[in-house]
């Protein structure tokens, strides 16, 4: 059988080997990856059939089949509490502090006023960096 992997989920070198006649799917999977950390996020296709995990311990593919093995990443952590509401958000609040910070809000008080002043929009721009994170915080709470 022939075996096509790509067993890094960064990289884009592929393998490719012929596989031992009566060797399961997780036989394969090892001889492709060594890393076990790797190999839990694998995806096996049988031709263009994806096995499920559960059953490469059973499966032995036959002499004519072709295997497909493809690691690839997973999510960025943070125990699974993604939240796109809150990355937009954040992104919003980064650009705020950004445009405060370069004078955007002097219009909006009097001229001369200590707000109007670079050190004026540096407070301003950090009271914004403090507040929008929790103001986004409390908007987004998991």
């Amino acid at each position: 059988m022939q075996v096509i992997a790509r067993s890094h989920p960064l990289r884009d070198d592929i393998t490719a080997f012929n596989g031992t006649d009566g060797m399961t799917l997780e036989q394969i999977l090892a001889e492709a990856q060594p890393d076990p950390v790797l190999r839990a996020h694998a995806h096996i296709f049988v031709g263009d059939v994806r096995v499920p995990r559960e059953r490469w311990s059973r499966v032995r593919p036959k002499a004519s089949s072709q295997v497909t093995i493809r690691v690839v990443a997973q999510g960025g952590g943070g125990g699974g509490s993604k939240n796109p509401l809150r990355t937009v958000l954040t992104i919003a609040v980064v650009a705020a502090a950004n445009a405060v910070t370069g004078g955007a809000a002097s219009g909006l008080f009097a001229s001369g006023s200590f707000f109007t002043t670079a050190t004026g929009a540096a407070v301003l721009g950090a009271a914004t960096s403090i507040a929008g994170p929790l103001a986004t915080n409390m908007e987004c709470h998991p």
